[in-house]
């Protein structure tokens, strides 16, 4: 599998995905924060399985935050998932 991540892992990232998703909820000036939390969902996501709702949150970020240092990384990624999820 992509993430192959433990039970303590995926216990964490349920944590770490309702905190970004609060910070996200915040409407905050800096782009680079709330673009990195939005990257965060999507990831926190994926290493939970859920590799429908990863997709849909990379792809909102590199929707929502073009400009993000991160984007060109996340698209790779993105191109990961997506294939994954196809098979």
């Amino acid at each position: 599998t992509l993430f192959p991540y433990t039970t303590l892992f995926r216990s964490k990232s349920k944590e770490a995905l309702e905190y970004y998703q609060k910070y996200l909820e915040f409407k905050t000036t800096d782009k680079q924060k709330s673009g990195t939390s939005q990257l965060k969902v999507g990831l926190c996501y994926a290493s939970l399985a859920d590799m429908q709702k990863a997709i849909i949150g990379l792809e909102i970020f590199i929707k929502e935050y073009p400009e993000h240092k991160l984007v060109d990384d996340t698209k790779k990624t993105l191109t990961l998932l997506k294939s994954q999820d196809s098979e």
